[in-house]
């Protein structure tokens, strides 16, 4: 059985104290302070590697001015986590709402941040009004959804998830396509007809297929990778336009990890021309032990470790964190911890809630300037 994500320092980790010391200068403008050194925030750690760091955010990136102030302090793109999803933009048939996603895209441009969009298809969470809809209503709908969102964006985004999550992740079938309207109505072609479209409607958003779990060395984990580069070989075999690969990165300390097998898939996706972006980074730290410094050190650990290895392939471009702030992560939606029975406080962001830096901040600092020197 594999290890573990191990929860133990790596020899070359900082102590937590020499951490945060590093964060209050290289970090600086973590907090937004109006005397912070002009480049000493994340995007600029990242862009003197080649890459780009971002964030997925929504509507509290309008509505916190201190939130605003750490993106704008940290980011250099701004993935909108729920506006741009089928169901907000679409919730009744033929209704479409652009409001929130222009709203956030704007900030972007206006404020010299790419954007992303998240996404355009995804089997899960579909309005109801789709539920009951024939495999011919729902290819209408399907056509008629992408003719009018893509062209709206069309020159305004860095990149498209054109498909989010294909493959289902339960652990009684893994690996197999999602089950949802999409695949109803096409079967698997679903993917390659969503990719086809958006090319034709969009020359310049760079088109990405966006999957979570491959970091994890469990049975659920491997079937999603080999599903996943199937999935890309019949793409291209058949000429499909496909740029990158977006992974999660929802790093998990409770599942196996091996970093050799993640290291070789990973090769194998850059082996088919394909960039790679970490689109969804967070540690899902409910099986952390200890109190609040011994768990902020261990997540810590476990970023640096993933992005070491991760950043010494050159096909990855990307970081993105899914949320900035503890404050605003998904682990820490009532949704969320009322499934689950948890003895503390989600803490799975590199900033807490009070947008100060935590150990994991300077674990993603550290990792891009020690990127590809």
């Amino acid at each position: 059985m594999k290890p573990k994500w191990p929860p133990h320092r790596d020899r070359d980790a900082p102590t937590r104290r020499a951490a945060l010391g590093l964060i209050g200068g290289a970090l600086s403008l973590a907090t937004g302070s109006s005397s912070a050194a002009p480049g000493s925030g994340l995007a600029a750690a990242a862009a003197r590697a080649g890459l780009v760091f971002g964030v997925a955010a929504d509507s509290e990136v309008l509505a916190d001015p201190a939130y605003r102030a750490l993106i704008l302090n940290n980011c250099r793109l701004l993935a909108p986590s729920n506006s741009l999803k089928f169901a907000a933009l679409q919730p009744e048939q033929g209704v479409f709402h652009f409001e929130q996603g222009d709203a956030l895209v704007g900030f972007a441009e206006r404020n010299g941040l790419l954007a992303r969009g998240h996404a355009l298809f995804w089997n899960d969470y579909p309005p109801a009004w789709l539920q009951n809809k024939s495999s011919a209503e729902l290819a209408t709908v399907f056509d008629a959804y992408l003719d009018r969102v893509v062209p709206h964006f069309a020159g305004r985004l860095h990149s498209w998830d054109v498909v989010n999550e294909p493959f289902w992740l339960g652990r009684d079938r893994p690996g197999t396509f999602r089950p949802g309207p999409w695949l109803r109505a096409f079967g698997e072609d679903y993917v390659e007809r969503a990719f086809r479209r958006t090319a034709a409607l969009d020359a310049q958003a760079k088109l990405v297929l966006n999957e979570a779990w491959t970091e994890c060395a469990s049975p659920v984990g491997l079937a999603v990778r080999a599903s996943l580069l199937a999935l890309v070989d019949r793409l291209q075999d058949r000429g499909v336009k496909i740029d990158a690969i977006g992974l999660q990165g929802h790093i998990m300390p409770s599942e196996p990890w091996d970093e050799e097998s993640f290291a070789e898939f990973l090769h194998a996706l850059s082996a088919r021309k394909l960039d790679i972006y970490l689109t969804e980074l967070d540690v899902v730290d409910d099986a952390l032990q200890g109190g609040v410094a011994e768990r902020d050190g261990a997540a810590a650990d476990l970023t640096r470790r993933l992005l070491k290895l991760a950043l010494d392939i050159p096909a990855v471009k990307m970081v993105v964190a899914w949320s900035l702030s503890d404050k605003y992560s998904w682990l820490r939606n009532p949704w969320f911890t009322s499934r689950k029975h948890l003895s503390h406080v989600a803490r799975p962001c590199p900033f807490d809630e009070n947008m100060q830096p935590k150990p994991m901040a300077e674990a993603i600092a550290g990792a891009f300037r020690g990127a590809r020197g």
